[in-house]
């Protein structure tokens, strides 16, 4: 065999690799990026996308929601559905696990600036005005160019050619053909984040927080935890593009069930948090459904100590909307003003001070 053949055929052989990854891919599409074909026992299911950061991006641009729910995970578990009860269909939960305060500012413009984005609840969290660790204050999978580009390349050469996305694509199958009961996903559909419930209670539950802490501990000391006031203003900026947008923009603190309240306390973080309720209400009125209150007391209210069950999200709309026809118990969501937020926080009843004993070395990783 000549030099020149057999250099031929290892061309051919390289071409034909490549375009069948590609061509799998693409078909199978385990990124939700190009959206060619979507069969449930096929596609539907995506566990193995690169990036919520990036997936929720592409099915943003095909849903053109009128709604939109937005904030880190705590809300991911709220129906898109229950938000069309007060607001335009369709909405999407475009909630983004560990979002920070800059990226829901980021999103928001970017969704509004593209869709007919006309109401808009915003899930605010203590946590989220943080840095995501110790050298970085957004997560590294945020790329902000992804949200100024109309098209952005780098997408979809990672979406089509490495042979990783291949691997995915087999697996994104083999999870669409089998049992879903037991897996724990975003459905990229609606936004939703679906949880194992089987795995909700007991251990779970004390891992989250372990985890949180240690999280907290890694960048309690840095430059982050001083920003955490500053980053108020991104609250400011939101309020003023959804008013020179004529959007219905609701806000609210998120909730979380009283062991992952306590850390707060735990961490010596008391009067920070105090200050970033009074900082927030010198922006805007708001409804906090932190603290104790008739849901937070209940651990069967919540997924983990940090995500509240769907049915909560009905509550906490109901309340945001004034819906009547909803039972929602009275100590449920606080309306918070510049005026009120001193007594909601004496209310609250926890430890301010500063921990300064507290050893971070003690705490275990999550297992």
């Amino acid at each position: 065999m000549s030099h020149h053949l057999w250099l031929s055929r290892l061309a051919f052989v390289f071409v034909s690799s490549i375009s069948f990854v590609s061509v799998v891919n693409m078909i199978v599409d385990p990124y939700g990026v190009f959206h060619f074909v979507a069969k449930p026992h096929f596609n539907i299911v995506k566990r193995h996308v690169a990036s919520d950061r990036m997936t929720k991006l592409y099915y943003l641009a095909r849903i053109k929601p009128r709604a939109l729910l937005l904030g880190s995970s705590t809300i991911g578990s709220f129906e898109s559905t229950d938000l069309e009860r007060y607001a335009p269909a369709p909405a999407y939960n475009l909630a983004l696990g560990g979002m920070h305060i800059r990226e829901i500012h980021a999103y928001l413009t970017h969704a509004a600036s593209r869709y007919p984005v006309k109401t808009v609840v915003i899930g605010l969290d203590f946590f989220g005005f943080f840095g995501h660790d110790a050298n970085h204050e957004l997560d590294a999978r945020f790329v902000p160019e992804r949200l100024r580009r109309r098209i952005y390349v780098e997408d979809y050469l990672v979406a089509l050619f490495p042979f990783d996305t291949f691997v995915r694509a087999f697996k994104t199958i083999h999870d669409n053909r089998g049992d879903q009961r037991g897996f724990q996903y975003v459905d990229y559909e609606t936004g939703t984040f679906l949880w194992n419930r089987a795995n909700t209670v007991g251990p779970p539950r004390h891992s989250i927080d372990e985890y949180r802490m240690k999280q907290l501990c890694e960048i309690y000391s840095t430059h982050w935890s001083s920003r955490v006031v500053e980053n108020v203003r991104y609250v400011k900026k939101m309020l003023e593009f959804a008013e020179s947008h004529q959007i219905d923009l609701r806000l609210f603190a998120s909730p979380s069930h009283l062991t992952s309240f306590a850390l707060i306390a735990r961490m010596g973080l008391g009067t920070l948090y105090a200050r970033w309720h009074r900082a927030l209400a010198e922006v805007t009125a708001y409804y906090d459904f932190g603290g104790a209150n008739s849901i937070t007391n209940d651990a069967g209210n919540f997924i983990d100590t940090l995500h509240l069950k769907p049915e909560g999200g009905r509550l906490i709309f109901a309340r945001l909307f004034d819906d009547r026809s909803i039972p929602v118990p009275a100590d449920f969501g606080v309306p918070i003003t510049q005026a009120t937020v001193d007594n909601h926080l004496a209310a609250l009843q926890f430890d301010h001070r500063p921990a300064r004993r507290f050893e971070c070395s003690s705490i275990r990783s999550p297992s």
